[in-house]
């Protein structure tokens, strides 16, 4: 308790490029009482053990890892992951819909008729 918290973080490195859209992550956590993960809730087991799963997109990621112990002190790791999502995963580009333009003509009795 006197240094704090010791923070391990298994499953994921800084600077990681990957091609799944899911990152397992695990490690430990001695001395603390709560885990965040890019701001929600972990739970901890009494032994400091820690699991969560995460969902990335395509592109690059940054992912939070926080401890809180009962004093109040933080410790944070922060990595960023660029995940490169296989071709077929993406979803097709869709086209865009045609638009046809307004028109209106007046007649010579001073009447618009509007064609859609």
């Amino acid at each position: 308790m006197l240094f704090g918290i010791n923070l391990s973080v298994d499953g994921i490195s800084n600077d990681k490029t990957t091609t799944s859209s899911v990152i397992e992550l695990s490690g430990t956590a001695y001395h603390a009482i709560s885990i965040t993960i890019n701001g929600r809730v972990v739970s901890v087991e009494q032994n400091g053990e820690w699991h969560d799963t995460i969902a990335l997109l395509d592109g690059y990621n940054t992912v939070s890892i926080s401890a809180k112990d009962k004093f109040n002190r933080t410790i944070s790791k922060i990595f960023t992951v660029n995940y490169n999502a296989p071709p077929d995963a993406k979803p097709p580009l869709q086209p865009t819909p045609d638009t046809q333009s307004a028109t209106s003509t007046t007649t010579s009795t001073g009447q618009t008729t509007n064609n859609y």
